[in-house]
Order: structure tokens, then sequence, then C-alpha cells
């Protein structure tokens, strides 16, 4: 099969995009429709583009240099999907880097909103068997992992309301819980179920 370029279009030092019409081998009937090779390039530049991707011909925002878009109903479909596959002998493969390293007030590496939901909204998921998470260290020895120096590593907040509470569960059912009573002024170590041995409040 030959591959007959029949068009071509640069995008300004952003994107290039080439189309490929195939020439059917001989013996066989013309290819009827459109095969159609798009060989999509990201060039170095120094430029001010946006590049929005969508099947909804919307321009991307002003302020997002790569914007994705999408659309559709169907269960499980996903905006951007990345796969890091090779063998790596030594060091580390990455999935996924972001990095903000502006010298501006804020820096913020990662937003992440999900939003809108009728049932459940759920900003993060790591699966089971996903790997460790580490918050200050890059090798985490357990599911979660939080190290830092001296000072706060974990902080519980709530609404105002009366309960600022950490629930404990075994196998998706609720066994006990950490608390504080903003009402009472009342640090309780309570337990769900029959585990009633376990209550303390003080």
């Amino acid at each position: 099969m030959k591959l007959t370029k029949i068009a071509k279009n640069i995008l300004p030092a952003v994107i290039k995009v080439e189309l490929f019409k195939p020439t059917p081998l001989k013996g066989l009937k013309p290819f009827k429709g459109v095969m159609v090779l798009l060989n999509v390039i990201f060039l170095n530049t120094t430029q001010a583009q946006n590049v929005g991707v969508n099947t909804t011909g919307a321009s991307p925002a002003a302020t997002n240099l790569f914007e994705v878009l999408q659309p559709s109903t169907t269960a499980n479909t996903v905006g951007i999907y990345s796969e890091h596959s090779g063998v790596v002998g030594s060091g580390r493969a990455y999935g996924l880097q972001a990095i903000s390293n502006g010298a501006g007030v804020i820096n913020v590496a990662a937003y992440l909103q999900a939003i809108n939901g009728t049932s459940k909204n759920y900003a993060l998921i790591v699966p089971s068997g996903g790997g460790n998470v580490g918050i200050g260290t890059s090798s985490p020895t357990s599911v979660l992992e939080i190290s830092s120096g001296n000072g706060d590593q974990f902080t519980l907040d709530n609404d105002g309301s009366q309960w600022t509470q950490m629930n404990i569960f075994n196998n998706g059912v609720a066994r006990s819980f950490l608390g504080y009573d903003n009402t009472n002024h009342i640090f309780a170590i309570g337990a769900f179920s029959s585990n009633t041995s376990l209550d303390y409040i003080g």
C-alpha cells in the first residue's frame, strides 16, 4: 500500500498535521472514503498559541495553553490518558508529572476538582493496588505516609458544626472514631456497634 500525501496544514509553530490517502494494491478495488493519518508534532516555540482538543468547536480559554474537552456521555471515557510502559533499568518512570516553579506568590502544581455529579464527586481516586501515596516523602512505605519537619503534619477542620471527626473502618464497616465535640469542648475516642470497651471521653 502506498501513502500519497494529499493535504498539508501547518499551524504556526505549534502543530504540524499531514493527511495521507492510501493507494490500493494491484487487483484490489479503490478505497472509497477517507483513510487519514495524522502526524501531530508539538514544536519548541516561544510564540503564544493556545491549543484546544474537543469535538464541539469551542475555542480554548485564553488562560489555557492546552485544553481538552471530553463531551462524551459514555461511561468511563477519559479526557487525558497518560501511561508509561517502558522498562526502566534504574531510577524512576513517571506516568505524569506536573511542576509549578514560577517566581509567583503562590504556586500550585495540580488543582483537581470534581463537581456536578448527581450522586458522588471524587476529585482523586487511587485504586487498591495502585501504589503508596507519599506527602513530604518520595519513598512512602505505607499506603499513606506523611512526613515533614517540626510542625503540623495533619489537620482536621469543619465548618463550625458540632463534631470534627475521623472514622476508622474495617472491611467497609465503621468500627471506631476519634473526634472533638466543638459544642461541649470534649475530645472523644468512640466505638460503633458493640465495641463499647474502647469508649473514652476526656
